[in-house]
């Protein structure tokens, strides 16, 4: 990034969102003074705040102010003002909360606030007939009123319906929401027969930068979370100086969002895939956790038990695993001694389940020692 200072004026970021403080990190690594860079927060509430943890947000507020940046909490840009020759912004107004306008001179601005629809398009979508009611309005199959017309996208909301409890498209994974359209797209053109329109939405909605201060932050949470009217509870390690690490939990005790907030490396792409399962699947997390046996999240998804977590076959070998233990109940209910019977009976049968898969993927799971392994060993030593 190249900055061409008229003055020796302020450079001012407006906004609230993952723009804003990243154009920070990135002045932070200029060679500009820091007591001219300006964070101007906005209070509009309509995209989704990405940093949810009042504890992580509180560290980035202390760190903007540590590295000697203005804060500005809760305004609203009211004007700006251009130079003689109206060639450049000179000066930016802003309406603060109880404190009259705010007046800052500036040599940049860099603009991160809500984004709407312009009046000529507006106007455009509106003499078309397409049903808008401040989003273009499209079924399971992202048909709108009008046929062979699609939408998708920030601007874009489902009808409302039993299966649908919020509807608009910034709620979902945008890469599972264009994944989803492209096959309804192929399945009009005869390519594919089933587009899986009607199936749930199941990637979680994820951000990963790098905030003011080096530190890397990731967040994800599964689709419509912060519409789900469900009780939750947060578990978390660490702190600051060692990284932080926040687990939300509902009451099913299926895991409903993560914040991970560091200034170490962490490997988001795996720890993105906790979100959705259950802690059941956690090697006994929870009861670790309740008598202090996890100092650190980051290093207890780092471990080799939880590799297996983050294979996209994972769900392959929960369905094998649930069909199995279903079989056995459906065989062994009637039976005396129920209870030592399946015991038995289901952990050889949990066991061969397991041993199989890793044999199936020992490609991903280098880390495991099984059969295959000490077979190959023994044929070497045998080799003349």
């Amino acid at each position: 990034m190249t900055l061409i200072l008229l003055n020796w004026y302020y450079i001012i970021v407006y906004g609230k969102y993952l723009g804003s403080l990243s154009v920070i990190n990135v002045l932070l690594e200029t060679n500009i003074n820091r007591s001219r860079i300006v964070y101007v927060e906005t209070r509009a509430k309509e995209n989704i705040p990405f940093i949810t943890n009042k504890f992580i947000l509180n560290a980035v507020y202390n760190e903007l102010r540590k590295q000697g940046i203005r804060v500005y909490k809760k305004c609203e840009f009211e004007k700006h003002t251009l130079n003689g020759d109206r060639t450049r912004i000179q000066k930016v107004t802003f309406n603060t909360v109880g404190k009259g306008l705010l007046t800052i001179d500036c040599d940049a601005l860099f603009w991160f606030d809500q984004k709407f629809v312009s009046k000529v398009n507006w106007f455009t979508i509106l003499q078309s007939a397409l049903k808008f009611d401040g989003h273009l309005v499209v079924n399971t199959s992202f048909e709108t009123n009008i046929e062979y017309v699609y939408a998708a996208g920030t601007m874009a909301r489902f009808m409302h319906n039993d299966s649908v409890i919020i509807s608009n498209h910034m709620y979902y994974n945008r890469l599972e929401i264009g994944i989803r359209l492209a096959n309804v797209l192929m399945k009009r053109l005869g390519i594919i027969e089933d587009d899986k329109s009607n199936d749930p939405y199941v990637q979680p909605v994820f951000v990963y930068c790098q905030l003011p201060g080096k530190y890397n932050y990731m967040h994800t949470e599964v689709p419509v979370w912060r519409s789900l009217k469900t009780y939750t509870r947060s578990l978390s390690t660490g702190n600051i100086t060692d990284g932080y690490f926040e687990i939300v939990v509902n009451n099913y005790g299926d895991i409903m969002a993560l914040s991970c907030y560091s200034k170490k490396n962490f490997k988001y792409l795996n720890l993105m895939n906790l979100c959705g399962k259950h802690v059941n699947n956690f090697n006994d997390m929870m009861d670790r956790f309740k008598t202090n046996s996890i100092p650190c999240f980051f290093d207890y998804f780092n471990q080799p038990w939880s590799y297996i977590l983050y294979s996209v076959r994972f769900w392959k070998l929960l369905d094998e695993i649930k069909l199995k233990r279903e079989n056995k109940i459906s065989q062994l209910s009637r039976c005396p001694y129920y209870d030592s019977i399946f015991d038995k009976i289901y952990g050889k049968k949990l066991n061969t389940i397991l041993m199989n898969f890793v044999v199936n993927n020992v490609d991903d799971f280098p880390m495991f020692f099984h059969t295959t392994h000490r077979r190959n060993t023994t044929d070497e030593y045998n080799m003349v």
